[in-house]
């Protein structure tokens, strides 16, 4: 049954991504590409990527851009009594420097109870701590982070199709590619779960997290540590769960590229 749960899971959050990715913006007379990624909170080169852009002066208006990442419009924040200027931006999956310029803050801006602040719109872009050495190779790996982590693997049969991993509690979970956190979060019995998208288009999903060292908007690179592996509770055993979507659909996680 959870594994049925855990499957439909995967594909609400993988239609979210996916239409997160599909909105679009009809461009305007007199608008450049600039000005449109900066009133979506978005960068140029995302923007280039996403919609094939060899040429930026080519755009016209008329022209049906894809926005990659879905906009979300800024807010306001009144400070509560304990909060920091990291505290907030972390509650609130933003860039500390992101929160600092939206504000006209400098690092060393004390903030007081009932203030209110900007949070900025889009998370700001982080990358995460690198990984460790070659020691952390699985024995199957042919490169050093092949694998998210090392142990004994089992693939996953039925409608889930990917990897599991057995492997020791608290050990980090890694990253195999480069890319982007595009939805970081608990489901019950499989941790805190984590998908990072590729430039290619590729979702790299890390389940079994007890803890995670990521927030949605951050680049990773193969390497990048992700989290820390937790219990599974239908087995009571450190477990991982390791899987990729292309276009909605399972690959073979061994296929899978590493870029």
């Amino acid at each position: 049954m959870h594994k049925t749960i855990f499957v439909l899971f995967f594909i609400l959050i993988l239609t979210n991504v996916i239409a997160a990715k599909e909105q679009r913006h009809l461009v305007q007379k007199g608008e450049t590409l600039y000005s449109i990624s900066r009133s979506y909170s978005v960068s140029l080169d995302e923007i280039l990527i996403a919609n094939k852009i060899d040429d930026p002066s080519k755009i016209k208006a008329g022209y049906n851009l894809i926005i990659p990442s879905k906009f979300t419009e800024k807010k306001e924040y009144k400070v509560e009594k304990g909060d920091t200027l990291y505290g907030v931006a972390k509650k609130h999956n933003v860039n500390i420097n992101d929160l600092l310029k939206e504000n006209n803050f400098n690092k060393d801006t004390l903030l007081k109870v009932g203030q209110v602040i900007k949070i900025p719109g889009q998370p700001g872009i982080q990358i995460a701590d690198k990984g460790k050495t070659s020691s952390q190779n699985n024995e199957n790996s042919y490169s050093q982070y092949y694998w998210p982590v090392k142990g004994e693997m089992k693939e996953l049969s039925g409608k889930l199709q990917g990897s599991k991993i057995s492997t020791n509690y608290g050990d980090p979970v890694y990253s195999v590619s480069s890319g982007k956190v595009v939805w970081e979060g608990p489901y019950r019995g499989f941790g805190r779960v984590i998908f990072v998208e590729s430039v290619s288009g590729y979702i790299y999903v890390y389940g079994g997290n007890d803890k995670t060292n990521v927030l949605v908007g951050d680049s990773v690179e193969p390497g990048s540590e992700l989290g820390k592996i937790g219990l599974n509770v239908y087995e009571n055993k450190p477990t991982m769960f390791f899987a990729v979507y292309k276009d909605g659909k399972p690959i073979d996680v061994e296929k899978a590229p590493r870029l």
